[in-house]
């Protein structure tokens, strides 16, 4: 009776055994077929709207900060946008800092020309000029977004102070101008100084009482001055004879990026008046 239970015993497990070799040669012959074959990962979700923004500008100018740029019109398949779209601006000093986003987002039309402007914080209105970066995201109607636009720079820090001291004397060569200098060591960047001239056009005078035909429109122009806040002069050629004109002076900060010139305005001078006459 005990041998018998050793040979049944020994029976099982040998049965065992040539299931789980079974098995095991079953499982091997799969892992050889299905090896070669990579799993297709699920496609990437994409936004359905083309992006991201590549046409972003900025202008500064005082404490204020405007950008533009436009909205796409159709989407991947190449169909108008139905619907507006959510835009959301963000800004930073370097690119070690996150992208801050300034204030709540927007919903702009499809084709539509987006706009942005904002009063900068008082830490990035003080201080020495600095670049700054804007981005602009653009978001489809899933929240999917189309990534940061391109950086546009421009500069953070105070506005320089007005000129003062503005003075025009008409000479046989023009307008001779004069504003206070500014010494090296109060303005080490040397900023430049812009003159704005506009044309006073004086309202005609009729002695018959018949309506006098509208005065021709004001002819405006600027011209940049480098370092003009040390220099403190310029002479304005253009004028004519006869012709009564308006300047205004600002100093102009200007600060080399890569191939890129960033310029910070500066306030505008009081306004002088000088007319040309004839020598």
């Amino acid at each position: 009776m005990f041998c018998r239970q050793v040979l049944f015993r020994i029976a099982l497990t040998c049965h065992r055994w040539r299931l789980a070799a079974a098995l095991v040669i079953t499982l091997c012959f799969i892992s050889a077929v299905s090896g070669c074959r990579k799993p297709h990962p699920f496609p990437p979700t994409t936004p359905e709207i083309h992006g991201p923004v590549k046409d972003l500008a900025a202008i500064r100018g005082a404490n204020g900060l405007w950008l533009t740029w436009t909205m796409p019109k159709r989407n991947v398949r190449k169909l108008l946008v139905n619907g507006r779209l959510e835009v959301t601006v963000c800004r930073r000093e370097n690119t070690s800092r996150p992208c801050t986003q300034t204030g709540p987002a927007m919903y702009l039309a499809p084709g539509a020309t987006g706009s942005f402007s904002e009063t900068l914080p008082d830490a990035l209105a003080s201080g020495n000029p600095r670049a700054l970066y804007y981005f602009v995201e653009l978001l489809d109607r899933k929240g999917l977004s189309t990534g940061l636009s391109n950086s546009v720079a421009t500069l953070a820090g105070a506005a320089p102070q007005a000129p003062n001291g503005l003075m025009a004397e008409v000479t046989d060569k023009g307008v001779l101008l004069h504003w206070a200098r500014v010494s090296p060591t109060d303005d080490p960047s040397g900023s430049a100084i812009r003159i704005h001239r506009s044309q006073v056009i004086l309202m005609p005078h009729s002695s018959t009482g018949d309506a006098a035909a509208p005065p021709p429109l004001p002819s405006e122009e600027s011209l940049l001055i480098e370092n003009g806040s040390q220099t403190g002069h310029a002479l304005d050629t253009t004028v004519h004879e006869g012709d009564t004109y308006e300047y205004t002076v600002q100093r102009v900060v200007r600060i080399k990026l890569g191939a890129q010139v960033l310029e910070l305005d500066g306030q505008f001078s009081a306004p002088v008046t000088v007319q040309d006459t004839p020598h």
